[in-house]
C-alpha cells in the first residue's frame, strides 16, 4: 500500500513574535507533534482516502506560565465511546496499532504539563498545554 500526502505551509500570525521557551528534551516534544500528527494523517486517509485532501493545523501561542500548541484536523475526531479510553494503554482503533502512541505522549508530557483532546467549536483537537 502506498501513502500520497501533501504539506502545505503558510505565514500564519497566531506565530509569537519571540521564541518560545521550552523546558523539556527537544525530542521528547517533537516525537509528542509526530504523534499527534501521524495521528492525524492516519485518520484523515481513513476517513476522506488517499490524496483527497483535509486539514491539520498546528499553532504555538505564549502564555504567562508557559506556552500552548494546538494540533487539529478535520478528520473523524474521537467517538464519544472513545473519549475516556484514548490515553489508556494498548487502546486503538487502528489496524494493526500498538495502542501505545498517546499514552507515551501524555507520560512524556505530564512531567511539564497537560495533553489534553476537548472538542473546541466542532470536531475533537488535541491540545499540548505546558
Amino acid at each position: 500500500m502506498s501513502w500520497q500526502f501533501a504539506l502545505t505551509f503558510a505565514h500564519s500570525s497566531v506565530l509569537p513574535s519571540d521564541p518560545v521557551q521550552v523546558f523539556m528534551a527537544r525530542a521528547a516534544l517533537g516525537q509528542v507533534l509526530a504523534n499527534l500528527v501521524d495521528n492525524a494523517i492516519f485518520w484523515l486517509i481513513r476517513s476522506k482516502g488517499s490524496g483527497k485532501g483535509g486539514t491539520i493545523e498546528a499553532n504555538i501561542e505564549q502564555l504567562d506560565h508557559g506556552f500552548a500548541v494546538t494540533v487539529s484536523d478535520d478528520g473523524p475526531g474521537v467517538t464519544e465511546e472513545d473519549r475516556s479510553r484514548i490515553f489508556e494503554p494498548y487502546f486503538t482503533r487502528k489496524p494493526n496499532g500498538i495502542g501505545l502512541g498517546l499514552y507515551i505522549a501524555r507520560f512524556v508530557i505530564e512531567p511539564h504539563g497537560r495533553l489534553v483532546y476537548k472538542e473546541v467549536g466542532g470536531p475533537w483537537r488535541g491540545h499540548l498545554r505546558s
